[in-house]
């Protein structure tokens, strides 16, 4: 009887090693997985490097003067959110190219947000906006992380260049 509860024990003691392995070779390929890649885009600063003199209509912008171009940057997460509203406008803009260095820069964390970025022409009041071009950004199609990119809406003959950073 003694050596039957010997053997039970020595096979217990057994099992209790092989779990033991079991589980410390789970933890270690746990451990081993490469973690999640983090990821984060910051825009600082948007030049328009060029803009078409006339609406969509051939009509130039303002009759007297260039057009008071400022920027909308819209985000399709949460669905369609103004990420910022630029108030500072270049007055009777003629000449580019002309820059935003953003007071509040523009931090996308999440791969699958899409940014746009609306050049308009304001004229008085919100009634009187015009959109002289909008240009689409999407961090993920970007994986080489260039610190410049230039977006161009070729329907407008525009471009913009972003100055990002990334980490």
């Amino acid at each position: 009887m003694f050596v039957s509860i010997l053997a039970r024990m020595v096979n217990t003691l057994k099992m209790c090693k092989l779990l033991l392995g079991l589980l410390i070779s789970y933890f270690f390929i746990i451990g081993c997985k490469e973690p999640k890649e983090r990821f984060s885009c910051t825009i600082n600063k948007i030049t328009i490097q060029s803009m078409p003199d006339t609406n969509y209509f051939g009509i130039y912008w303002d009759s007297l003067d260039g057009p008071d171009v400022f920027m909308l940057i819209v985000s399709n997460l949460p669905r369609n959110t103004v990420l910022q509203n630029t108030s500072e406008r270049f007055e009777n803009t003629t000449s580019y190219p002309i820059s935003w260095d953003l007071k509040r820069p523009i931090l996308v964390t999440d791969r699958s947000e899409k940014l746009s970025v609306h050049v308009c022409d304001f004229d008085g009041d919100a009634l009187h906006i015009e959109m002289m071009a909008c240009f689409e950004f999407n961090p993920s199609e970007f994986p080489d992380h260039p610190l410049l990119i230039n977006l161009e809406n070729k329907q407008r003959g525009a471009r913009i260049l972003l100055e990002v950073k990334w980490e």
